[in-house]
């Protein structure tokens, strides 16, 4: 596989090959590898997004692994919980990735994730 650009598109990142242990995000156009979630990292988010849920069903969504690009270009990135207002949810099209960031974003962090910088041959 040729070296790859210091910074890459999302269109790029879209063209790199499936892993089947760990996905790829993109921060600020450096390729990122996150391994996939665990049990123990699941229980967490759904706890975290229960709670959540409770208190913002009349703001908007509460949802578990959700893809955004803050950056359209040079981010792609999949937030553990995220909240995003009824406004913007459903204003963004069923085949496309949010636009910026959501009001909120939880990273989980746990002994069962890892991320970091995308190593290739």
């Amino acid at each position: 596989m040729a070296a790859l650009p210091d910074v890459i598109t999302v269109a790029q990142l879209d063209e790199l090959p499936e892993r089947g242990d760990a996905y790829y995000e993109l921060h600020h156009g450096e390729v990122v590898e996150v391994s996939r979630a665990k049990k123990g990292h699941v229980d967490l988010q759904d706890r975290l997004a229960g709670l959540l849920r409770n208190l913002l069903s009349s703001f908007g969504r509460v949802l578990v692994e959700c893809p955004y690009r803050a950056l359209w270009e040079f981010e792609y990135r999949v937030a553990d919980v995220a909240v995003i207002s009824y406004y913007r949810w459903n204003a963004t099209a069923p085949h496309e990735d949010l636009r910026g960031a959501p009001e909120l974003v939880i990273e989980v962090k746990s002994p069962w994730t890892i991320a970091a910088p995308a190593r290739f041959p």
